[in-house]
């Protein structure tokens, strides 16, 4: 349990996709191997872990809101510690306009990379890589502000990256 718990640490993000990239595309993984089961099974908890971007809008909009808050909160202890204030953590500098400059790089850095090479091993999975398909020249209307990006995916999946909870995804 504990394996597959630490399994979600973004620090062995990039580690453990590389090897599963080329576990995949070289002998493959062996169901009879412990070792093998295990690796697996802490690669697929960590795409549930971090599969906010492939859910829903409503939903993924919930937790986008929620993990940023989360950053600003941190930011804050930075900030009334005098300490340096972590990339997209300062909601006084960074704000609301970098939520989807935060969403586009996980998914471009992190999601889209994961899911791909968990698609090729899985591919009843390959439905989570539509939202990795997004047209970022889409604008969003809110608040009576224009011109500010959006994601808008080409499938039914939407990125739901919002300025204010008025905003209108067109």
């Amino acid at each position: 349990m504990i394996t597959m718990v630490l399994g979600t640490d973004m620090a062995f993000h990039f580690e453990s996709v590389g090897t599963f990239k080329n576990r995949v595309g070289g002998s493959g993984f062996d169901p009879k191997v412990a070792e093998d089961r295990t690796f697996v099974l802490k690669l697929g908890l960590h795409c549930a872990d971090i599969s906010n971007p492939v859910k829903p809008p409503v939903i993924s909009k919930q937790w986008t809101d929620r993990v940023m808050e989360e950053f600003y909160q941190q930011g804050d202890k930075e900030r009334a510690l005098g300490m340096p204030i972590s990339p997209f953590y300062d909601r006084e500098k960074d704000g609301i306009q970098n939520v989807g400059k935060c969403q586009i790089g996980f998914i471009d850095f992190i999601i889209k990379p994961l899911y791909e090479v968990w698609a090729a091993h899985f591919p009843e999975c390959s439905h989570c890589l539509d939202v990795c398909s997004y047209d970022s020249n889409i604008t969003i209307v809110c608040s009576g502000i224009r011109g500010q990006k959006a994601l808008a995916p080409r499938s039914n999946f939407v990125v739901a990256v919002s300025i204010t909870e008025s905003a209108v995804l067109e």
